[in-house]
């Protein structure tokens, strides 16, 4: 039987993905979103317009070797609230809820992360708490094409109000999540942004 998408899992209130186990593909450690400094030559960036009271920005260097590079990720609370974000720790399973696109003119040459739909159970270490009016900033790692002139595209998204537990999937039984009801401050929606980068030969 084919494996339910990320999206589906997520709308259900957990979150698998198909790498051989939470242990062997992450740590509390490595997986924690890390604060970067500004790269060097970096394009231009501008914040969103607010979707509900959120904005994001997507910072990229101008050009970069084909391989892989960190992305820097910043959100940026416009309310008079905290607000919490669900971020999936481990990036190999953010697909559909922190997603890479590469545009090469109207056509998408890459979808990142690759699908994982096993492997990991949400918890509440996977949500990010962003005081009134704050921001913060995290990575993922991009990897970039051939040579040659590209738009990058982030998505981040998240459609769940709540997380009760007990959809049974292969890693178990999913958790509750803050009681299992609606979760207080959780941002809903989703929010895009391009920036360009030339991706140049090794």
């Amino acid at each position: 039987m084919t494996p339910p998408p990320l999206a589906c899992i997520l709308a259900a209130a957990a979150c698998a993905c198909s790498s051989s186990s939470p242990s062997s593909s992450s740590s509390p450690e490595r997986d924690r979103p890390a604060m970067t400094a500004t790269p060097s030559r970096s394009a231009p960036s501008t914040w969103t317009a607010p979707s509900q009271g959120l904005r994001i920005q997507l910072d990229l260097p101008a050009s970069a070797p084909a391989g892989a590079v960190q992305a820097r990720l910043s959100f940026r609370n416009e309310t008079s609230r905290p607000m919490r974000l669900l971020f999936v720790r481990p990036e190999v399973f953010r697909l559909f809820n922190s997603t890479f696109r590469v545009w090469d003119h109207d056509k998408v040459v890459s979808l990142q992360p690759d699908p994982h739909p096993h492997g990991y159970l949400l918890d509440e270490n996977d949500f990010l708490l962003l005081p009134a009016g704050g921001t913060r900033t995290v990575t993922q790692s991009l990897q970039l094409p051939n040579p040659g002139s590209f738009e990058v595209e982030w998505m981040y998204e998240n459609k769940q109000r709540s997380f009760p537990g007990g959809i049974q999937t292969l890693d178990g039984p999913t958790r509750p999540l803050f009681g299992g009801s609606d979760v207080e401050g959780l941002w809903i929606g989703s929010l895009s942004t391009r920036r360009p980068i030339r991706v140049d030969p090794k």
